[in-house]
């Protein structure tokens, strides 16, 4: 009889519409020993519940109704995974929207690219994944 893997892979969701977002973040995952679920906005909250991920990441070019409560729902899982959100530089009022609304951490979509390896290292990491 087999044993369960004592160390699943990390979860790691994407809430976001662009391919290129998601194919560039899903090589940078699975280096880092994560899974990555891309997602739209309408299945986040179910998702999340069903299997409690360390990190969301939201693409803030992807329409969401209500970014502070779905923010708020994903910090009221146990255990709260961490939250970090992108856009492009050019939308400071969206960027700033993301920090008032709870995030972890909030990037321009240039700092998270050239960065995502770093930020997967800090909030979905074995040893201190989830909200810091």
């Amino acid at each position: 009889m087999s044993q369960p893997d004592a160390t699943p892979a990390r979860r790691v969701i994407l809430v976001s519409v662009d391919l290129l977002a998601s194919s560039q973040l899903h090589g940078v995952t699975q280096a880092a020993g994560l899974e990555l679920d891309v997602l739209g906005p309408a299945g986040l909250l179910a998702s999340a519940e069903a299997a409690p991920p360390a990190l969301v990441i939201f693409d803030l070019t992807t329409p969401l109704d209500d970014l502070p409560g779905t923010v708020a729902a994903l910090k009221s899982l146990t255990p709260p995974p961490a939250v970090v959100a992108f856009g492009p530089h050019v939308q400071g009022a969206r960027l700033e929207a993301a920090a008032d609304a709870g995030c972890d951490a909030v990037l321009t979509r240039g700092q998270f690219h050239r960065s995502s390896a770093e930020v997967l290292a800090r909030y979905a990491s074995a040893e201190g994944g989830g909200a810091p």
